[in-house]
């Protein structure tokens, strides 16, 4: 890992970046003013910890908290929840520029993971009832597109960390989310739930029971089309959250000369491609979907992790930097356009008063399961520095591999239902003008 821009002079650290003895190496690190560039150098976090902080310690809370938010944005009002959210994910990254150690990065990485469980479901309920069934998976891509944006962003901080310091950063990064919120409160409306425009019923008559979280719990689990959904994003997320944790370390390692430039090049290309990627894919999925069948929205995902594959082979395994950029470029490109299409099935496959729960028990399966690449990968780091490119590879091969088969199989199973409601269809059509040419 690159610890700062002057620390290539201290002799406890070897030619990985890695110092295999922290608190001997601290006198020295300071010296060279590696504290004000390095977040691990500064607060002592170890390979093994960071793998921590960007995996369990920010999903605990984050799924624990996800299935509650979820099921308070189909109740809530959802406009006031995303900005409280906000505010919250701001605080946190603000008492993340104040610690010191590993517990209170912990901490902040806590309080990150409950803003943002209640961000996405209410977020992507919002986009469910702003727009229709045919227009999801764009709106959706649209939305998973400020992830590369601040992808881009986040990869630039690493050239003003290296210049300001990464203290400063994070509070700039703070100041920022604090004027979003606010912004976000005061421009947008909250529209009318679908199951509010339906007609209350007359005096005297029964209502229907309100949906409790178990009853959301046995409709989302007890559908084999959700659950296949699940575990094909689920694997996806593997090697996505593998790729966002370790793939600085690798560049860092392997290209240490470019390190200014990787700063400036990968937020260019995470953020471009990756823009392109999630907004052109569900913008795609779309075009197709209206003119081929649903069943689109499960096969673009599956092409995505195909074609994006070989392309990260190449970013891991060409030995020249720029190649290697290249590489990635076209990975984010076709492999990033998976997520929008995903959210869309999900959102076409349950009712419209419990989305958002149904997307908090997504987001909840996924990130437990793609949470457990960045800690398994900093145990193996943490052994056996060298080889963090074949591990990168196995995870992503994993990940993208297995995916695209359940995708797969997944679209098969959308066509053949598909298939069978436009055969009932014309059935139930059929029968309507027999009964009116007897009449």
């Amino acid at each position: 890992m690159i610890v700062g821009p002057n620390c290539g002079a201290c002799p406890s650290v070897n030619a990985t970046g890695y110092w295999p003895n922290c608190e001997a190496c601290q006198s020295c690190l300071r010296e060279k003013d590696a504290n004000k560039f390095s977040l691990a150098v500064d607060t002592c976090i170890a390979p093994s910890q960071y793998g921590l902080l960007v995996g369990f310690g920010f999903t605990i809370v984050y799924i624990t908290a996800g299935l509650i938010g979820g099921y308070v944005s189909d109740k809530a009002n959802r406009k006031v929840i995303v900005a409280l959210a906000l505010i919250i994910w701001s605080a946190a990254v603000l008492g993340q520029g104040f610690a010191t150690e590993f517990y209170g990065m912990l901490g902040s990485r806590a309080l990150l993971g409950l803003g943002q469980a209640f961000l996405a479901p209410a977020a992507y309920s919002l986009i469910a009832a702003y727009f229709p069934p045919e227009k999801r998976a764009t709106a959706n891509g649209f939305y998973n597109l400020g992830v590369y944006v601040g992808g881009a962003l986040s990869s630039i901080s690493f050239t003003l960390a290296t210049n300001y310091g990464w203290r400063i950063t994070t509070w700039s990064v703070a100041g920022l989310g604090f004027v979003v919120a606010i912004v976000f409160l005061l421009v947008v409306k909250e529209p009318e739930r679908e199951a509010q425009a339906v007609p209350l019923p007359k005096e005297g008559s029964v209502q229907a029971p309100k949906k409790s979280f178990g009853f959301v719990l046995f409709s989302v689990l007890t559908n084999w089309f959700v659950v296949l959904l699940f575990i094909a994003s689920s694997l996806r997320f593997l090697g996505g959250y593998a790729i966002g944790s370790y793939l600085p370390k690798f560049f860092g390692r392997n290209f240490p000369a470019f390190s200014n430039q990787y700063g400036v090049i990968n937020g260019i290309v995470t953020g471009l491609g990756g823009a392109i990627s999630s907004f052109g894919g569900g913008k795609v999925t779309d075009v197709l979907a209206t003119k081929n069948g649903t069943y689109m929205r499960a096969l673009i995902p599956a092409l995505g992790c195909l074609i994006g594959l070989p392309f990260f082979a190449g970013v891991v395994l060409i030995p020249n930097f720029y190649a290697a950029m290249v590489c990635l470029f076209f990975e984010y490109l076709f492999a990033e356009c998976w997520l929008g299409p995903a959210m869309a099935i999900l959102q076409s496959l349950v009712e419209p008063e419990i989305r958002g729960t149904a997307v908090a028990l997504y987001l909840f399966v996924g990130t437990l399961i793609g949470n457990a690449s960045p800690y398994v990968l900093g145990l193996l780091d943490e052994k056996n520095p060298s080889e963090i490119s074949i591990y990168l590879l196995g995870t992503v091969i994993l990940s993208y591999g297995g995916a695209a088969v359940l995708f797969l199989i997944l679209t098969i199973a959308i066509r053949r239902k598909d298939s069978q409601k436009s055969m009932l269809d014309e059935s139930l059509l059929g029968n309507d003008q027999l009964k009116e040419e007897k009449a």
